[in-house]
């Protein structure tokens, strides 16, 4: 279950049209999580970064946010 802890964002340019957010785990923060896949933990912190473009593919803002990852119980 991951919660947001931070962010922050830098508006580049005026957004116009249809906007598209992308977001990849860097390898740091894959590296991250591997812990938490293994079962070796319940809880790991790590940061993304995410770029917004417009309907022009111009990036008109990025962002980085900062993630509590904690594991939850199986239902049932």
């Amino acid at each position: 279950m991951p919660l947001g802890t931070a962010a922050a964002l830098e508006f580049l340019a005026p957004a116009r049209g249809r906007l598209v957010a992308s977001c990849r785990l860097d390898e740091d923060a894959e590296r991250s999580l591997q812990p938490l896949w293994r079962g070796e933990t319940d809880r790991v912190r790590l940061g993304t970064k995410a770029a917004i473009t417009d309907a022009a593919d111009t990036v008109v803002c990025r962002g980085r946010f900062d993630w509590s990852v904690r594991r939850t119980k199986p239902a049932g």
